[in-house]
């Protein structure tokens, strides 16, 4: 099911959200965490957890932003513990 801004949003305290750019970086954190999926934008993939959420985005800056404020808007926190792991928006070396 596709996610919009506009969806409803819930508000929660001391998340740690996640934000990867390939499924395969990613499964190692979703399954600590016993992620389920939880909707989908554009190409981008939502998990969420009891403590956790995760977006894997795709390669890419801008498909990061995306999946980034797209996790932000639905699910706003003051206290969230943002992680961005692997190389998504990197240059090669």
């Amino acid at each position: 099911m596709p996610i919009r801004p506009n969806d409803i949003k819930v508000k929660t305290k001391n998340m740690k959200q996640f934000v990867l750019a390939l499924y395969c970086e990613a499964k190692p954190i979703i399954q600590h965490f016993r992620m389920k999926p939880c909707g989908k934008h554009g190409q981008a993939q939502f998990f969420e957890g009891e403590t956790a959420r995760l977006a894997v985005t795709g390669v890419g800056s801008l498909s990061s932003a995306v999946a980034t404020t797209v996790l932000g808007e639905r699910f706003p926190s003051n206290d969230s513990t943002w992680l961005n792991i692997g190389i998504c928006g990197g240059e090669d070396f």
